[in-house]
């Protein structure tokens, strides 16, 4: 840049203390902004600024994160000091740190071989990552009665909003054709939640410090020279890691139509790094209910996340339910045993399922047969999928949400 004003302005312009720039003994050449940070390019070398907006002391936990899992060889970027010594600088506009950059390639996820090394890495990234309980605490993150429920309240409201339209679009017909069968899977995905006791896995995991990385995306993910490095710790929080886990299978398992071995060997990846407990396995397969896909194509189109024209909605919507029935296979014919099972007799009585789940070279998860079992007993491991088997299901209840107005459809947006 031309002169120390020039870039003194342009700091201010992207909302970042100029401060930093003395701070961190840095000669910008240029600044840009890249998605929530700031890339500045100097003589030798290209760092990336951050603004942490919770304060020093969640600096200080991710600073403390972040070294903890690279003494543990896991591949993260680590903050930079500045010429006091110090990891972030808190200035007149907020908190920031600095990162270096990390020279490489986004992973390829429509790869089956990343696809699975993605979950070997998610695996060492968790088995490594702890904190001291409370430091990362946001018990909302992963309160799946709340956010699931919501769900089900917007489906209602994209409802109301495509059925008072004037003219109806081509993907308000598509989303009331299957509006019904949504809602149906959001009530059995909540109705087995507390049969896989997800209650007890988030107590458990908030007196351990468990903690989840809370944004595995492509993005986040980059092959450099020594390995794969999983970047952006910002929306870290504490929780069952299971959540990370799904939420990457859920995204990237769609680009190869839920093929089941390759899920079966991105799960055995990931469980090699990171043991899973019996109760995690049963919260997986309440997880992988959950029609995630769909249910974010709607989310983009009525609250207008998404500015593409109404043509590649449908055309996404339509793709997004296609994977989802590939899903719904996935899931009923690797977890149909995973669940509490259902006494056909019509008593109703469940029972704690055995200890012995093994994941079969066919990427289904069973119980091996024992010598004594019975042909004929009437206990039978059910699928979620069967309605005969749900018990009986009301809306879940949920905070009303914040109303606020989009940007044209009026729709509210729900909390922050």
């Amino acid at each position: 840049m031309d002169s120390r004003s020039d870039w003194q302005q342009l700091c201010l312009l992207l909302d970042m203390d100029p401060e930093l720039v003395d701070e961190y003994d840095l000669n910008p050449r240029r600044m840009e902004r890249r998605g929530n940070a700031v890339r500045l390019t100097s003589d030798g070398a290209t760092v990336y600024i951050k603004r942490m907006r919770k304060g020093q002391p969640g600096l200080d936990a991710v600073h403390q994160l972040t070294e903890r899992l690279a003494r543990q060889g896991v591949r993260v970027p680590r903050m930079l000091q500045n010429k006091y010594g110090d990891p972030w600088m808190r200035g007149e506009m907020g908190d920031f740190y600095v990162l270096p950059q990390i020279v490489g390639r986004p992973m390829r996820l429509d790869d089956e071989s990343e696809f699975v090394e993605v979950a070997r890495v998610l695996g060492a990234w968790h088995r490594h990552a702890a904190a001291e309980p409370g430091r990362f605490a946001q018990p909302l993150r992963a309160d799946l009665t709340y956010w699931w429920g919501l769900a089900r309240v917007k489906l209602d409201s994209y409802r109301e909003y495509a059925l008072d339209r004037r003219t109806a679009t081509e993907l308000d017909e598509l989303f009331l054709s299957v509006r019904e069968d949504l809602d149906r899977q959001l009530a059995r995905a909540l109705a087995y939640l507390p049969r896989a006791q997800y209650g007890a896995l988030c107590e458990r995991a908030g007196k351990r410090g468990e903690l989840c990385h809370g944004n595995v995306v492509r993005q986040n993910l980059i092959r450099a020279q020594d390995g794969v490095y999983l970047l952006d710790h910002s929306h870290v929080f504490e929780g069952p890691q299971i959540l990370d886990l799904a939420n990457y299978i859920q995204r990237y398992a769609a680009r190869f139509d839920w093929d089941r071995k390759l899920c079966a060997e991105a799960l055995n990846a990931y469980r090699q790094e990171r043991p899973l407990s019996e109760a995690e396995w049963l919260a997986l397969a309440v997880l992988f209910a959950y029609p995630a896909g769909v249910l974010r194509i709607l989310e983009y189109y009525y609250e207008q996340r998404q500015d593409w024209d109404e043509e590649d909605f449908c055309a996404a919507f339509a793709q997004a339910c296609e994977w989802d029935q590939a899903r719904i296979q996935f899931h009923e014919s690797a977890f149909a045993d995973a669940l509490s099972p259902i006494d056909e007799s019509g008593g109703g009585e469940e029972r704690i399922p055995p200890p012995s789940w093994a994941l079969m070279p066919n990427g289904s998860f069973s119980r091996p047969r024992d010598e004594g079992d019975d042909d004929d007993a009437l206990v039978h491991w059910g699928p979620l999928s069967s309605d005969r088997d749900l018990p009986e299901i009301t809306a879940a209840p949920v905070p009303a949400p914040r109303v606020r107005p989009g940007r044209q459809t009026g729709l509210w947006r729900p909390p922050v």
